[in-house]
């Protein structure tokens, strides 16, 4: 659509509006925009003249927003910011992306990714990576580790790969419980996870096990149940991937063979609109191609 090049308002005047309308003041704005309090009116003026209407009413000793004032200002107030992300977005790719925010899951972040970063520094020692495993990460990601299919919309979901999960205690309470098949899992106390609790009631009809009703302890994370764990509390169903070091050390000890549950896997979701981008698809290159490198040759490097 061809629009008459006189109906389309300045970026200028619609910034020096955005800015008095925010502070109801000429001279507040001035200092916001570094410019003179004249500039700054003039261009209200000039913007109030292409959109034909009074956007402040000025008084002598104050400014306030006018009906269409207000109204125009929450239109104009998205745009300016979708301006602005847009215009970051082009200077990015027109110099390349320094820095990638990935949200992750703590105990993602810390048993699998870590280990590993150092590889990435030495393949792209020119890009940053910042982790980020809570809220902090909410609105600043450019992308995300999920466990389990992700639930944003307009994203492209590569799978890292999938977990095997196993009952674990310590090596004194299966000793001391005797457990040597899961219908003596009746003598332990449960943990689990908060966001897992159907992987019990999975692992039992896996199994063909009758599931056992015992105290549960439920945990917000997997830290918290392996440390638990560890201490003796119970018996955990956990990730093999995430507690090899546990396992290895023999601080946990897997209860029976051959009945891991492969259930949810690791995913990295990136929004559509970065796909595209060089260094955010040099990372999730480097990531799928990560995990399939055994963590003995992690330890070597």
């Amino acid at each position: 659509m061809d629009f008459p090049r006189r109906s389309i308002p300045s970026v200028a005047g619609l910034v020096a509006f955005e800015a008095t309308a925010r502070h109801l003041s000429f001279s507040r704005a001035a200092e916001d925009l570094c410019l003179s309090q004249g500039a700054v009116s003039k261009r209200v003026r000039q913007l109030e003249q292409v959109v034909g209407v009074s956007l402040l009413a000025r008084t002598r000793h104050q400014i306030c927003l006018t009906d269409m004032g207000r109204a125009y200002l929450a239109q104009i107030r998205q745009l300016l910011e979708d301006l602005e992300v847009n215009t970051e977005a082009l200077r990015t790719r027109a110099r390349g992306r320094d820095r990638i925010v990935l949200a992750s899951p703590l105990s993602f972040a810390s048993r699998w990714l870590v280990p590993r970063l150092q590889r990435y520094r030495d393949a792209h020692p020119d890009i940053a990576l910042e982790i980020a495993t809570g809220s902090e990460a909410d609105g600043i990601a450019d992308c995300h580790i999920h466990l389990g299919r992700p639930n944003e919309q307009d994203v492209v979901v590569s799978p890292l790969f999938d977990l095997d999960w196993t009952p674990v205690a310590s090596p004194a309470l299966r000793d001391h419980l005797a457990i040597q098949a899961p219908s003596d899992l009746s003598r332990a106390r449960r943990l689990s996870q908060s966001d897992m609790t159907g992987l019990w009631p999975a692992w039992f009809a896996m199994t063909d096990s009758e599931p056992v009703q015992t105290a549960t302890l439920t945990f917000g994370g997997f830290e918290l149940a392996i440390a638990a764990a560890i201490a003796g509390h119970g018996v955990a169903i956990l990730p093999r991937a995430l507690i090899a070091r546990e396992l290895k050390a023999h601080d946990l000890v897997a209860l029976f063979q051959g009945t891991d549950l492969n259930e949810r896997g690791y995913q990295l979701a990136v929004p559509a609109r970065l796909v595209g981008d060089p260094a955010i698809a040099g990372f999730a290159q480097w990531l799928t191609s990560e995990t399939r490198t055994p963590v003995r040759q992690i330890r070597a490097a």
